[in-house]
């Protein structure tokens, strides 16, 4: 990791630092907002304790739609199914959209972490598996 790289996952709220990786590391997914949970939500970007998400872009012609796939799986899967959620939005001009994983209800960023890397490596990058 590069000192650059360094600098944004300091940046990151610890609680959610491996779940955050783990996304980056699926094909096509790249991440680019993030909350882990505050005491004193002092911004609309900011979740409160218990809650957390992730925002992130998918580029379709890198693998991007498969790793989408993998990740509703997980999600879709989960003991936590209830408390998880992966919404599409808009960045508004109808050219791009974005997704959020999000959780609720002290939901485990770490287990969700560990669920997604199961799940990437059962693949073992073969995209081509549908």
């Amino acid at each position: 990791m590069d000192d650059a790289q360094l600098d944004a996952m300091m940046d990151i709220d610890q609680n959610i630092r491996q779940l955050v990786t783990e996304l980056n590391e699926f094909l096509g997914i790249v991440t680019f907002g993030s909350c882990g949970g505050h005491q004193e939500v002092t911004l609309i970007s900011q979740r409160p304790v218990g809650e957390f998400e992730v925002n992130f872009y998918v580029y379709p012609l890198h693998g991007g739609w498969r790793s989408l796939e993998l990740i509703a799986s997980v999600v879709s899967e989960s003991i936590e199914h209830g408390k998880l959620t992966l919404t599409i939005w808009s960045m508004g001009g109808g050219t791009s959209v974005c997704f959020e994983l999000a959780g609720c209800d002290n939901a485990d960023p770490d287990l969700l972490a560990r669920n997604l890397l199961v799940a990437r490596a059962e693949y073992d990058d073969d995209y081509s598996v549908m």
